[in-house]
């Protein structure tokens, strides 16, 4: 008896399938028959659609999507000028409570100046 191999199983059952293929299929010429063709009706109807699926509904949705888009940015755009706002108020204040302070203390109880005037 012969020993048959894992590829040489492989090679026998490629060769079996593929002629079976061949034999199997009925060609039209052989069979002798007119192969008709099947009527197929693909007409979809549009009246039962969900709303969503609507023109007028994605173009609504598309403009409040860039309302938003709009809302972000602007948002953006004075929360950074309120930052350099605040920092500016921070600033001047800051100024102004060392020159009160310079001036507290650069003049006598009476109000006049110790420095003298040049």
């Amino acid at each position: 008896m012969m020993k048959i191999n894992r590829i040489g199983q492989k090679l026998i059952f490629g060769r079996v399938a593929g002629l079976w293929g061949l034999v199997s299929v009925p060609l039209p010429a052989v069979a002798g028959e007119e192969i008709t063709g099947v009527n197929l009706n693909i007409d979809i109807d549009y009246t039962n659609d969900p709303f969503y699926t609507e023109r007028w509904f994605l173009i609504l949705i598309a403009a409040f999507l860039l309302f938003l888009l709009v809302l972000l940015i602007r948002g953006g755009k004075r929360a950074g000028r309120r930052q350099k706002a605040r920092k500016a108020l921070k600033k001047a204040l800051k100024e102004s409570e060392e020159f009160q302070k310079e001036a507290f203390h650069g003049t006598n109880e009476s109000g006049i100046s110790e420095k003298p005037v040049q």
